[in-house]
């Protein structure tokens, strides 16, 4: 039978309990005030690209235009790039610019979606198996490969839910920079990054789901980055790694 503790060393050992259950409780609030954050900030965001699958998902959808124009009318218009089973793959707005200025030569920047509502990282039904939101990541890929991009330049970027402007999920389909990444690890294939970024961040101790994903290829294969999300909502993975027009 353990000894019984009495004096001042239970009131020490009892004050030290009641400060250790403090401390849990104090850090269950933060995490839960975290959370709040998280889906407070998406609930101001736009809904923009919702709007747009919705038309798209409906036959007829009067913005959808079948050939690239950077004129004028490029924000009136939706230029598909490709569509599939798991979604679509549209033309981001920052390609509408000035035809023949220099340094728009050659940028590409696409967006990938699925078909269904789905709000972001954060949104539960990513990491539930469903075939078709685990397919987005080889299809909005592939979309790079097709409009002309080599495995050594493309990159495709979520950005965490604090850092984006819409609350809906949208792979970006971008140029790498060359800006320096911050360590990364291996994947073996497209087909499980979803629940290959949540097992990673928390691993870290991201709360949340507030994080972004960054995914390229290095040496012939597969790399991804789990990102927390920048105290600064202007910061992103897009912005940073990225390539952007000048």
């Amino acid at each position: 039978m353990p000894p019984i503790i009495t004096g001042k060393r239970a009131t020490a050992r009892a004050l030290a309990i009641c400060a250790l259950a403090a401390g849990l409780a104090l850090a269950a609030t933060a995490r839960a005030q975290s959370c709040d954050a998280v889906q407070g900030a998406a609930a101001r965001q736009r809904g923009d690209l919702a709007r747009i699958v919705d038309c798209l998902n409906a036959p007829g959808c009067p913005a959808e235009i079948a050939r690239e124009d950077p004129g004028a009318a490029c924000r009136k218009t939706v230029h598909v790039w490709s569509r599939s089973a798991a979604g679509v793959v549209i033309r981001d707005l920052k390609m509408c610019f000035t035809p023949g200025v220099a340094n728009d030569a050659g940028f590409l920047h696409g967006l990938a979606m699925p078909r269904g509502p789905v709000a972001g990282v954060e949104d539960d039904r990513l990491y539930a198996g469903d075939a078709g939101l685990d397919a987005l990541w080889q299809f909005a890929w592939d979309a790079a490969l097709a409009r002309g991009m080599t495995s050594a330049e493309a990159m495709l970027v979520v950005n965490p839910p604090r850092n984006r402007s819409q609350n809906r999920l949208h792979i970006h389909i971008v140029r790498a920079s060359g800006a320096p990444l911050p360590p990364t690890v291996d994947l073996p294939d497209l087909a499980n990054v979803w629940r290959a970024a949540a097992e990673q961040a928390a691993a870290r101790g991201i709360p949340c789901r507030d994080y972004g994903i960054v995914v390229h290829m290095s040496e012939g294969r597969f790399r991804m980055l789990v990102e927390a999300a920048d105290p600064d909502p202007g910061v992103n993975p897009e912005g940073k790694y990225t390539l952007e027009r000048r």
